[in-house]
Formats: structure tokens, sequence, C-alpha cells
């Protein structure tokens, strides 16, 4: 289980949209690869990609490629979801992550 409540203060120091505003989480959909969640503040919404816990280290490597792609496809025309940040800071969530629109 995710502690969230650092997620809200990372939030707020990176200046994304929802400064302050509740945090809300809901668990979308989750395995052996990654964890995903809609996380809401106000009316700011995206969605978190993480590696389960138990997951291998090296899963972050993983997470860290999926990012560098979505934020590669910002600008261009081909279809994809917005890069909204990127957090290699383990103190956080335990692990790193990325929003995503």
């Amino acid at each position: 289980m995710i502690d969230f409540a650092p997620l809200a203060q990372w939030m707020d120091d990176a200046g994304l949209p929802g400064k302050r505003e509740p945090l809300q989480t809901r668990f979308l959909s989750g395995g052996t690869q990654n964890e995903i969640y809609e996380i809401t503040r106000g009316e700011h919404r995206s969605v978190l990609r993480i590696p389960p816990a138990g997951a291998p280290a090296d899963r972050d490597n993983g997470i860290l490629r999926e990012w560098r792609i979505i934020e590669a496809l910002d600008g261009t025309d081909v279809p994809h979801t917005d890069a909204v940040a990127v957090c290699t800071d383990t103190s956080v969530l335990g692990r790193t992550f990325y929003l995503m629109g």
C-alpha cells in the first residue's frame, strides 16, 4: 500500500496544478509490472505509474524509459498522453514514478 501523503507536497514543490487542493487517489490497475492510479487535485486529473513495492529495483529504469518516450512525443503530431512530471526521489513514494495526462 502506498502512502500518498508526501505526493501532494512533492506536487506543490514541483509547481503542478492543484496546489494546496486535497489529493484524491483511486487505484485503476496493477500487477507485476506497474501500478496505475488516478490522481485528482481540484480540477486537475492525471495518472500515476509506479512499479509495485516488490518489483526489482531495475523496474525504475523501465519507468524512466516510458517517461522519456512520452516526454519526447510532446509537441509532435503523434497521438500520446501529456507528460506531466517525473520523480526519481524514492523518499516521496518509495519508487521512481511519473504523472501523465
